[in-house]
């Protein structure tokens, strides 16, 4: 059974700082959650779910097709340490290890599994590299040219969309783990768009923004010309804020967005996006329920109870 949040509240309070970019426009964007049912192993270390120095990609349906680097993906977005490429049929799946620890001290792994892709319809743009091999990679943000993060970065060559379920489990287990995530999504451009249930709590999307939603709640970039943002450096454009309480999700991202394919490219060159966005994460305060029981004795008779068992549903830290 899948642990669900008993959550009595969520509120996000602030507002974004659209007078500059970066980071920094939703540093006065503070969320408040007050749960019932909460441990330790639902909450994650201050370095959320990222690529570690640890982290590994086992693939466990499917093969290998080639590699992908700067020389046949691009200088912008091509890992500068070649990244494997593994066949993304419907079924294939994968494990990433080492992406995160909770508090309670259990690592976490992600196991991918393809859902579906339109690569059986898809052709290669004019201008594509011939010897960039089809598939699906992962890679860490730190290694592509000109980033520091550590986000858990997905490319993909050969389709324009791409669906894909991700379970958070206990390391080298397919044990889930629920655990409470903050994030900012980054770099949405280049009419790309999303639709994931990952902040099945709460989004906010600045209004100073090129994003929009469209009715089948794909998030997707508006702007046109098609621009090119620069990942958390481009913040508020091409980012969003969400949190959510899960140990699955499906993160179904297009190349370019349905509502954008008939003003902008048909066929995409090849993709990049950065699942918990460059490992951004958003300023989270918890509140979880306690349970407290109170019982009276009379001390000078031999400790008998005087007054019936009270129960006491308290928030620490408020009064």
């Amino acid at each position: 059974m899948v642990k669900t949040l008993q959550s009595s509240s969520i509120e996000a309070t602030g507002s974004v700082a659209n007078d500059i970019t970066g980071p920094a426009t939703l540093d006065d964007i503070n969320i408040t959650i007050k749960a019932n049912n909460l441990v330790p192993n639902n909450f994650l270390t201050p370095d959320g779910l990222h690529w570690s120095a640890n982290t590994q990609v086992i693939p466990i349906k499917g093969q290998t097709t080639g590699q992908i680097s700067v020389e046949n993906f691009g200088q912008t977005d091509g890992p500068t340490i070649p990244a494997t490429t593994y066949t993304m049929n419907a079924g294939d799946s994968g494990r990433i290890t080492n992406v995160g620890t909770t508090l309670a001290g259990t690592n976490l792994d992600l196991i991918y599994k393809v859902i579906s892709t339109d690569e059986s319809s898809w052709q290669a743009p004019a201008e594509s590299t011939s010897d960039c091999p089809i598939g699906l990679a992962f890679t860490g943000e730190q290694n592509i040219a000109n980033s520091d993060g550590n986000s858990i970065v997905a490319l993909y060559f050969g389709a324009n969309n791409v669906n894909i379920n991700y379970q958070i489990v206990a390391h080298n287990t397919d044990f889930q783990v629920p655990v409470l995530a903050s994030f900012i999504t980054t770099d949405i451009d280049m009419a790309q768009g999303v639709k994931t249930n990952l902040a099945n709590l709460l989004t906010v999307i600045p209004k100073t923004t090129n994003l929009a939603i469209d009715t089948n709640s794909i998030i997707f970039d508006t702007t046109a010309p098609d621009t090119d943002l620069n990942g958390q450096a481009s913040l508020p454009y091409g980012g969003y804020l969400g949190v959510g309480f899960l140990s699955n999700f499906d993160y179904d991202f297009y190349s370019p967005a349905p509502a954008r394919s008939g003003n902008s490219y048909q066929y995409s060159q090849g993709v990049r996006y950065d699942l918990f966005g460059s490992a951004l994460q958003a300023h989270l305060a918890t509140q979880v329920r306690d349970v407290v029981y109170l019982n009276y004795y009379d001390a000078d008779e031999n400790n008998r109870l005087i007054v019936p068992q009270h129960q006491f549903i308290w928030f620490p830290g408020m009064t």
